[in-house]
């Protein structure tokens, strides 16, 4: 379980059915098959030059909510950005995943349901979204 699920979850209800929308799962239970895809893990600091080591080796979903991010924005102005229609995927596989890594933090940490809550990029956040950018 991800430590920053409970604190993020809305009180809209997504289902499986939901989920597999996004994943193109039929039930959206992991299978425990390798996938190929990347784990989101990293390893080492932030490399100073452009497109660094660890910008290649994160999961595409953190690397793509970094890349929208301007300013503070609330958890649906990210999502509808990037066109995510399921708010459960989204927090599972972008923003969980981010705030874990350390690149987005909550603009009321305190107060993690707060109907005026956004998110911002950390500093951490801010060099890697440089990192993406000069890559392109």
């Amino acid at each position: 379980m991800h430590k920053f699920k409970d604190m993020v979850h809305d009180t809209a209800h997504d289902t499986a059915h939901d989920t597999a929308h996004d994943t193109g799962q039929v039930t959206g239970e992991p299978t425990g098959e390798p996938t190929g895809e990347p784990t989101g893990e990293t390893t080492g600091e932030l490399a100073g030059e452009p497109g660094g080591e660890l910008a290649r080796k994160l999961h595409e979903g953190i690397k793509r909510a970094v890349l929208v991010m301007d300013g503070e924005l609330k958890r649906t102005e990210i999502q509808e950005i990037l066109q995510l229609k399921h708010q459960e995927f989204f927090r599972d596989n972008y923003l969980i995943p981010a705030m874990e890594e350390g690149y987005i933090e909550m603009t009321i940490p305190e107060t993690p349901n707060h109907p005026n809550q956004k998110y911002k990029l950390t500093p951490k956040g801010k060099t890697l979204q440089l990192q993406l950018l000069n890559k392109k």
